[in-house]
């Protein structure tokens, strides 16, 4: 019985996966809950639209949060770029970076991202990249 937990341990607990990952979700009147609770709500006259990417993060217990940061660089489809950098406080967290309205329209879009996980001395722990990540030739 001793076994099957320190197995079961072993399974839950191991680095099978990325530290961080990266999720894009298109923003328009469908993602509001007045929509799904059909409920009277302002911004249904005119909601935003555009994209958000969702960066979340789990740190196993052998990297401190605050040693780590988060370095999202964004690539546009217009081809300009943008890098933030997010400081860690917790083991588990994620991170809104919305593209809304004029900004969307002027951009016309993500065409790519790269999230980092580094520490203090900016060595990469892990990476998440879009499939089309590029670094644009200036």
């Amino acid at each position: 019985m001793k076994t099957c937990y320190s197995f079961l341990c072993i399974l839950l607990f191991s680095s099978c996966g990325h530290y961080v990952q990266v999720a894009k979700v298109n923003v328009d009147r469908t993602n509001l809950a007045s929509t799904f609770a059909r409920s009277p709500d302002p911004d249904q006259a005119a909601p935003s639209v555009g994209e958000k990417l969702y960066v979340s993060w789990s740190l196993p217990f052998s990297l401190q949060p605050q040693d780590h940061q988060i370095v999202l660089s964004v690539v546009y489809k217009d081809l300009t770029e943008e890098k933030k950098t997010y400081p860690l406080e917790h083991r588990l967290g994620v991170i809104s970076f919305p593209l809304l309205d004029k900004k969307f329209d002027d951009t016309k879009g993500f065409f790519a991202y790269q999230a980092l996980l580094v520490d203090k001395e900016e060595k990469v722990i892990d990476k998440w990249e879009h499939q089309m990540w590029i670094k644009v030739i200036h």
